[in-house]
């Protein structure tokens, strides 16, 4: 067994670059609507029995986790936003990530920060931000199909520095697992910070294309694709290269919001029983359920001690006292006590409707479209649209 069997086969990879890091004979391609992972020799895979590619795998197994481990360690739970409401629109749901990246370069506790920065239209790549100045041009979103091996790169070409690492829980596990590697546990210093990014899902590349053409947009047009800021993190945003711009609204078009949150996810996130990084030292998603700003707040997970008056010391954000429940009610059972995930794992029928579900959208519903049978593809549509709600009606008696 091999990655491209174990994880790619069974639709589970999130194509972060791990395995190709620490394999020469793994190829991952990341290119405009390609997802693809490729053995350059099969032969030479079959006989390898370190199986390195399966160790740094964030996705290689997925395992039945119960609350408590599902959780991991937590020492304290805050809503923060920034004070300043240009930070707070600007940014993704309060700008904590921002206010606090800039005070850690400022008082020198690191020397820059990996994360990713946009290259074109769909495609990101890992960066180094060491310059405060340059932190404004951070993407507002790091929920994107990325190969964030590069962030190895960079940790080897400086020597003697501290970073600051943020990205998804996928990512940061897929750097961690790495770490682990002998040859790689002289990296692990470098590494001050892991700040993860609770997570639902991130988008399959393949099916964007169906909003896409629903609405006659060509990829050769976009320019950027901003799926959060503005203090709401529910409105995606395609900017095109004329500087026109076209905004998805998820709340108010059915067929957009339907697609976004179901049909669009990339396979192995339903499955994922890490959406609150366990392995991240301060994890920061939205406060949805909290009303003290009208613009955007932030949910921080502190899982260690030392971490909190590093962050409680910034005066530009502000800080309230927070509650586990609190993050139940902001990100749903689903994604805060792992109840999908373990749903799926253990229940065959909600598996098998999952399993149906994804080679619905990803072959059926894709090739009418590319066709150009729209009328046909509606048609599929309606039906699809009926089975998402007997699936949700069998979630709420499946999931406690």
């Amino acid at each position: 067994m091999n990655v491209y069997y174990n994880t790619y086969k069974n639709s589970n990879c999130i194509f972060c670059g791990a395995c190709a890091n620490v394999c020469s004979n793994v190829v991952v391609d990341l290119c405009g609507f390609n997802q693809k992972l490729k053995i350059l020799n099969m032969d030479i895979c079959k006989k390898c029995v370190n199986k390195r590619c399966l160790k740094v795998c964030p996705n290689s197994k997925f395992e039945v986790l119960n609350k408590k481990e599902y959780v991991g360690n937590i020492k304290s739970i805050y809503y923060s936003f920034s004070k300043n409401q240009i930070v707070n629109l600007g940014r993704s749901s309060g700008g904590f990530i921002y206010e606090f990246s800039k005070y850690i370069m400022e008082n020198n506790i690191i020397d820059g920060i990996i994360s990713i920065r946009h290259v074109n239209a769909l495609d990101y790549e890992t960066h180094l931000y060491n310059d405060i100045d340059d932190l404004k041009r951070m993407p507002t979103s790091v929920y994107h199909t990325i190969d964030f091996s590069g962030a190895l790169k960079i940790l080897k070409n400086n020597c003697e520095k501290k970073f600051m690492i943020i990205g998804l829980p996928c990512h940061i596990k897929s750097i961690v697992n790495t770490l682990k590697l002998t040859e790689y546990k002289y990296l692990e210093d470098r590494v001050k910070i892991f700040l993860g990014i609770i997570c639902g899902y991130t988008f399959n590349r393949n099916n964007l294309k169906i909003v896409f053409d629903k609405n006659k947009i060509r990829l050769s047009d976009i320019k950027e694709i901003k799926y959060r800021g503005n203090g709401n993190g529910r409105i995606n945003e395609i900017r095109f290269k004329n500087k026109e711009k076209f905004v998805v609204s998820r709340e108010k078009k059915f067929f957009n919001s339907f697609f976004s949150d179901q049909c669009l996810v990339n396979n192995s996130c339903l499955y994922c029983n890490n959406h609150l990084g366990r392995e991240c030292d301060i994890v920061v998603g939205d406060g949805w359920d909290n009303k003290e700003n009208i613009n955007g707040v932030n949910l921080i997970i502190i899982r260690k001690s030392e971490f909190e008056d590093m962050i409680k010391d910034n005066g530009s954000l502000f800080f309230k006292k927070a509650q586990f429940s609190n993050i139940i009610r902001s990100q749903s059972k689903k994604y805060a006590l792992g109840n999908l995930s373990r749903s799926l794992l253990k229940n065959k029928i909600d598996r098998k409707i999952i399993k149906f579900n994804d080679w619905y959208v990803m072959k059926i519903i894709p090739k009418l479209l590319f066709n150009g049978n729209i009328f046909l593809s509606e048609i599929l549509f309606v039906f699809f649209k009926v089975g998402f709600f007997i699936k949700k009606i069998l979630n709420k008696i499946i999931i406690r």
